[in-house]
């Protein structure tokens, strides 16, 4: 074969992704928090930008500095309505132990150990330690460590200071006014099979119904199994809708939040400085810094423009949920949603990611309005609207002999919904709905 060198030509497209393409693409996704976090960032880097930003106090972490309006000095910042509201965490598990414990009628070494288990105790009010090594880490005897525990456990809430779930139980139900005994006795010798649902095998053994064996169930789950967690201090999360939907006479309007919350503007000041300037490495810096503000505003509006466009599209197909009619939700994907609105799909994955629309049926995350599409006949149902279907189903079964997920399946068939069993139990499962056995009820209603 003979081999020899040469010069081809040949045309091909090609995608570069440059900086400004990947900035865009970031920013389609930005939430309306993070998008005024972002611009935050590039007002600090090109003094060409006035951005004044209308949002109350940030609750986004990443945010740097928020105030930046021209009457800070005059007013100071705004505060809204909501940050205003009191933080009921703001004392510690801990302190408020302390505090009950210190009219305790307690010697030195039992005062050293409860103070050393109060400080062992994990967030949901539980002791992490074993009592007779901490007593040796702390130089304390085994019986003086003991009392220690039992007067941890005689402080409120009720069933702190316990080292299991049966004993955290066993602490409320000693407390708790009435006759607890059969409570107390199921908990206290039968607490694996009580909790295996295993009923009517503690009933031979108690000799009492299993009616009762359920009542003491009921009593249970009124209790608190973790007493510690109402003091983890956790600030709440409060949801910014990017979002707001209104129907008014028959129409719907649509606003993007962060349209009145965000304003980017050239900052003229600056301009004329600029331009004023003969050297020309200023020069070159302001058509740099001139040109990223076009690119800026151009991006903004055509990510406006983008999420108003599958906004509109996904108010049409769900106007009847908007309206608060919950089991109506549409079965609906991305990529119906995205030929639709004639953007691709990964647009419209975009534009959903982490966004919230407030309706006037309430506020939603954008990924809960697609759903997968089952058969019903010749129509199309959501996954949403056999989980509301379920629901009802459920509801209305007869407690003494729920339906299992079989029986289930075959009511939705005879409704001409074509559905599996492992399909109800999926549902059923993320719906928070118990199997069959575990709903059943002994005894009259």
């Amino acid at each position: 074969m003979k081999l020899q060198t040469g010069l081809t030509q040949e045309q091909n497209l090609q995608l570069n992704l440059t900086q400004e393409l990947l900035q865009a693409i970031s920013l389609l996704q930005y939430t309306s928090l993070e998008l005024a976090s972002f611009l935050e960032e590039k007002a600090e880097e090109n003094p060409l930008l006035n951005v004044d930003i209308q949002f109350f106090r940030t609750t986004d972490p990443h945010a740097k500095k928020w105030n930046r309006y021209r009457n800070y000095e005059k007013s100071g910042p705004p505060v809204a309505d909501i940050e205003q509201i009191p933080f009921p965490g703001s004392c510690s598990l801990a302190d408020y132990l302390k505090t009950q414990s210190l009219l305790m009628p307690l010697d030195g070494e039992e005062r050293k150990a409860l103070d050393y288990f109060i400080l062992n105790l994990d967030g949901n009010g539980y002791l992490s330690v074993d009592v007779e090594e901490a007593c040796r880490q702390i130089g304390v005897t085994k019986e003086a460590g003991e009392r220690a525990l039992a007067a941890l456990q005689r402080l409120d809430p009720p069933g702190v200071g316990a080292r299991s779930l049966q004993e955290c139980l066993l602490l409320q139900l000693e407390r708790s006014p009435g006759d607890n005994a059969l409570a107390i006795t199921v908990i206290k010798d039968y607490f694996q099979p009580f909790v295996n649902r295993k009923w009517r095998e503690i009933s031979r053994k108690l000799n009492v119904s299993a009616a009762e064996i359920q009542k003491v169930m009921d009593g249970v789950q009124k209790l608190n199994p973790k007493p510690g967690a109402a003091f983890l201090q956790e600030r709440p999360h409060y949801i910014i809708p990017d979002f707001i939907v209104k129907y008014n006479d028959g129409k719907w309007e649509i606003e993007i939040a962060e349209a009145n919350l965000i304003d980017v503007k050239l900052n003229r000041d600056y301009v004329e400085v600029f331009r004023g300037n003969p050297d020309p490495a200023m020069k070159a810096y302001f058509r740099e810094k001139m040109q990223q503000y076009r690119w800026l505003q151009k991006s903004l509006a055509q990510r406006r423009e983008t999420m108003m466009k599958i906004i509109g599209e996904l108010v049409k197909l769900q106007e009847k949920f908007f309206l608060g009619e919950k089991n109506q939700l549409r079965p609906m994907t991305m990529k119906e949603l995205a030929e639709r609105a004639g953007v691709h799909e990964s647009t419209v994955s975009r534009v959903v990611k982490n966004k919230y629309v407030r309706a006037p049926g309430g506020t939603f995350a954008l990924k809960d309005l697609f759903s997968a599409k089952l058969a019903k006949n010749r129509e199309e149902i959501s996954a949403q609207q056999i989980k509301g279907e379920l629901r009802a189903i459920i509801d209305r079964e007869d407690k003494r002999r729920p339906l299992s997920d079989q029986e289930i399946a075959e009511i939705f068939q005879k409704k001409g919904i074509s559905v599996s069993r492992r399909t109800i139990a999926k549902y059923r499962e993320q719906i928070g709905i118990p199997s069959s056995n575990k709903r059943r009820r002994f005894g009259a209603e």
